[in-house]
């Protein structure tokens, strides 16, 4: 079956989730990513393809540490505000006026407004 342009998107449709990180100086950082896959739960493990340059990266890699917002359908608009390149520090929880849930275990905070969280320590 051959598909019309216009119809690929249906194949191409990806779950996304909003990684949530920190900064070493305590900034909060928001990214959509659609290259994921949970591994398991016991552990929990949870990957994501993401850029090394990425603010995302350099949190991790600072912290170890890691939210994975799962987000429906209304998070669309979102998108370019947590899509988009702030600078280092800037805090994008706030520029797309979403609301922030402490975590549990670890730093970074969980989206209110996403269906859940997974976190990774």
């Amino acid at each position: 079956m051959r598909l019309r342009k216009e119809e690929l998107y249906k194949v191409l449709v990806r779950p996304t989730v909003v990684i949530t990180t920190i900064s070493r100086n305590g900034t909060l950082n928001a990214a959509p990513f659609s290259w994921t896959s949970p591994i398991t739960t016991k552990p929990p493990l949870f990957e994501f393809s993401c850029n090394p340059a990425h603010d995302t990266w350099r949190n991790i890699r600072s912290n170890g540490e890691f939210v994975a917002n799962l987000v429906e359908e209304d998070f669309g608009p979102l998108m370019p505000i947590l899509e988009h390149d702030f600078p280092y520090e800037v805090n994008e929880i706030e520029k797309a006026n979403l609301t922030e849930m402490r975590s549990v275990k670890i730093k970074p905070p969980r989206i209110k407004e996403a269906s859940d969280g997974l976190s990774a320590e």
